[in-house]
């Protein structure tokens, strides 16, 4: 049975201890489609420094990875069939709990990663122990894609701040309170999925990331002022705005609003019609 946004997740046995280093975190790329553009990820993944404790790549398809990897760090999770990112995301996570790790980096396959990535993260939650996800700047070639995450509980409205802006370098450093952190790349604590439940795999492909963040209390998301991501942006499964995109955007938006009570829903209805209903025509 897929697990929904209403199944508990137990408790995973984590240290105390408030120290942390790169071996208590599991890198995982979730794959579809051209297996090249995954080895690109995965090669730059393993030019972390310091290395992870673990490389999943959870393989969506199609077809099977093979005959496995050479790179000992590397475990194939192989699944039967596409669960989409949802389902990818709590395969690696399950995976990452019984093998005892502490946080998991998820990303999409069509990224390259900054080799101090990982010490940026594990210095952004000691400092902010109370973050359950953290995220960075993420570059689209030379402009920014991702500078944080703008939230309206009035209409349901998710933003990327800065987009297709020039990376100002001189706004801020350290880390930053954000209203949600975007799917392509999540660092996120063990801690946070008992506490916010598994990804709801109903969703099969974007805005999943979101339901997650804005489920029954908003989240404490945290964003590291550095730009620790590039994104070759659709390079999986196209862009958002590609048709397949705008399906499950406005299907999946959809779904978010009917979800709300009250007032809350009327106004998120009401944009999701402006959006894909009022506009496209």
């Amino acid at each position: 049975m897929s697990p929904t946004s209403g199944e508990q997740v137990r408790s995973p046995h984590v240290t105390t201890d408030p120290q942390f280093s790169a071996s208590d975190v599991a890198v995982v790329i979730v794959h579809f489609g051209d297996h090249d553009v995954t080895a690109r990820a995965q090669k730059s993944v393993s030019g972390l420094n310091p290395p992870p404790g673990k490389i999943y790549i959870v393989n969506n398809g199609p077809g099977s990875w093979g005959s496995g990897d050479s790179d000992s760090n590397v475990e194939i999770l192989d699944r039967s069939d596409n669960s989409g990112y949802a389902g990818a995301v709590n395969t690696a996570a399950r995976a990452a709990i019984c093998a005892g790790f502490d946080f998991v980096w998820i990303l999409n396959n069509d990224v390259e990663v900054d080799p101090l990535a990982l010490t940026h993260f594990i210095q952004a939650y000691q400092q902010n122990p109370e973050l359950e996800i953290i995220g960075s700047y993420i570059m689209a070639e030379n402009l920014c894609w991702f500078g944080g995450g703008e939230f309206s509980t009035r209409t349901g409205r998710a933003d990327h701040v800065g987009f297709g802006q020039p990376l100002d370098a001189t706004k801020g450093s350290g880390t930053c309170p954000t209203d949600w952190i975007n799917g392509c790349s999540m660092f996120i604590p063990i801690t946070s999925f008992p506490t916010r439940g598994w990804f709801d795999e109903s969703f099969f492909l974007y805005k999943e990331e979101l339901e997650w963040q804005v489920r029954s209390t908003p989240v404490k998301a945290g964003l590291i002022r550095r730009p620790l991501v590039q994104h070759l942006v659709g390079a999986s499964t196209g862009s958002s705005n590609s048709r397949l995109g705008q399906v499950f955007m406005a299907r999946n938006g959809l779904i978010l609003a009917s979800r709300q009570r009250g007032w809350r829903r009327v106004g998120w209805l009401g944009a999701w019609v402006l959006d894909f209903v009022c506009r496209p025509l």
